[in-house]
């Protein structure tokens, strides 16, 4: 039995165009090893080995719908964490809205409810021409591989290639859209602010969770508002407007939180002077800040660049270098990427990557 793209479509809402089949595809390869590492999925020429690599929104519910459509199909999810944690909702969480436990959970509870293979593990290599995946744990054969590695931040246009800068804004003043403990990093400074300007960024470009942002600026907006903080939320958009629910959010800003908040479009940060705690833009305007969450572009992960499935857009400085009527990785026949980490004009939001 295959899977037609119709069928695929409608079980896991994903625009796979090729098919996956019940049975493992007879292909010629070397049993040759790269290394020692141990053979985790070797490929026994019976049933599909497919490998999800990543287990966020996309890829969990990836895995989940396989198994679903096709029970004999053998399915590996690979994440390096061992704990979910929820980027969706986490706003809520941040204001004390939902709890922890509500954002939290168990892959290998996931994993058992859904009946596929959990390997707490990251990936470190591709062998495109036999099908191996390498890991940390081992290495595994695969008919099918499915990457679903999210996004990573590219700090470029602030930082100039200066890595050490990079590595300090991001742990001073963590943009907290990937999730882990950034987002424990800045509720803590959240709940620690007193006064004085706090700023938000919003990045160009197809950046993950479009609302998100301005829902988080809102969000401290009312906590500056209800606990009567003197301060000021500063919102830098580098778009020319509110790039979602355009005409929702400016009227909240205006209605509700004219006091405390401030929107800035069309904004060009030409430096983050850290020591100073100042933002300078094209026209040498400084905005001085107490605290801040600087969200800078996004760019695909670095993984899918080391082995080549990664292109140069004038959008986002690294793409997946995705077919974006199947979502193929060009130049494969059988790797495919969902998620966050397509370069496709959707919102990379929880909702979409479900």
């Amino acid at each position: 039995m295959d899977l037609s793209k119709r069928d695929f479509l409608k079980l896991s809402g994903l625009t796979l165009a090729s098919s996956i089949s019940l049975f493992g595809k007879d292909r010629d390869g070397s049993d040759e090893v790269k290394s020692d590492l141990p053979k985790i999925v070797k490929r026994d020429g019976k049933r599909a080995k497919v490998v999800v690599v990543g287990g966020g929104w996309s890829g969990l519910s990836f895995a989940k719908h396989i198994k679903e459509f096709v029970p004999d199909a053998d399915v590996t999810l690979v994440e390096r964490r061992e704990l979910f944690f929820s980027c969706p909702v986490s706003n809520a969480w941040m204001f004390d809205m939902v709890d922890m436990e509500f954002l939290t959970h168990s892959y290998i509870d996931a994993s058992n409810n859904h009946n596929y293979t959990y390997l707490q593990a990251e990936a470190i290599d591709l062998d495109r021409k036999r099908d191996i995946l390498y890991t940390t744990a081992g290495e595994l054969h695969y008919d099918y591989l499915v990457f679903a590695l999210g996004i990573e931040y590219d700090y470029y246009r602030w930082s100039g290639g200066d890595k050490e800068f990079e590595a300090r804004i991001r742990r001073e003043y963590p943009p907290a859209f990937i999730a882990g403990s950034e987002h424990i990093t800045l509720k803590r400074k959240i709940k620690e602010y007193k006064g004085g300007n706090f700023i938000i960024t919003v990045p160009s470009g197809n950046y993950r969770c479009l609302p998100a942002p301005y829902e988080r600026a809102c969000l401290l907006a009312d906590h500056i508002k209800q606990n009567k903080i003197d301060g000021k939320v500063i919102i830098l958009d580098a778009n020319n407007t509110v790039t979602i629910k355009e005409e929702g959010f400016l009227s909240v800003f205006k209605e509700l939180y004219r006091d405390e908040l401030i929107y800035k479009p069309s904004f060009n940060i030409e430096k983050i002077d850290l020591d100073r705690k100042v933002v300078i833009d094209e026209f040498d305007e400084e905005i001085p800040f107490v605290d801040a969450s600087f969200y800078p572009s996004v760019r695909a992960p670095k993984f899918l660049e080391k082995i080549g499935l990664t292109t140069k857009t004038v959008y986002n400085r690294v793409e997946a270098n995705l077919d974006v009527y199947t979502n193929r990785f060009k130049g494969t026949d059988n790797i495919f990427g969902c998620g966050d980490l397509r370069p496709m004009g959707f919102s990379k939001s929880g909702n979409t990557a479900y």
